[in-house]
């Protein structure tokens, strides 16, 4: 007899299957338009530049990150 698991197959699912996925269009994403991905996080408001220069680290990430 098969040993039956405590975990549902649902989780299985959500957990194996959607987050992976999503991470990785999340990554192809960040690939594809660093830029867009950054200042989308950020915290000033939406389609709004920053109010001042970027710091050295978030030129550093976006050069790191982009192709």
């Amino acid at each position: 007899m098969a040993p039956k698991s405590a975990i549902p197959m649902f989780y299985y699912a959500l957990f194996g299957i959607y987050e992976p996925l999503l991470t990785v269009t999340g990554f192809i994403g960040a690939l594809i338009d660093p830029k867009t991905t950054h200042d989308g996080q950020a915290p000033w408001p939406l389609g709004m530049p920053p109010q001042e220069e970027l710091p050295l680290a978030t030129h550093v990430t976006i050069l790191q990150v982009g192709p």
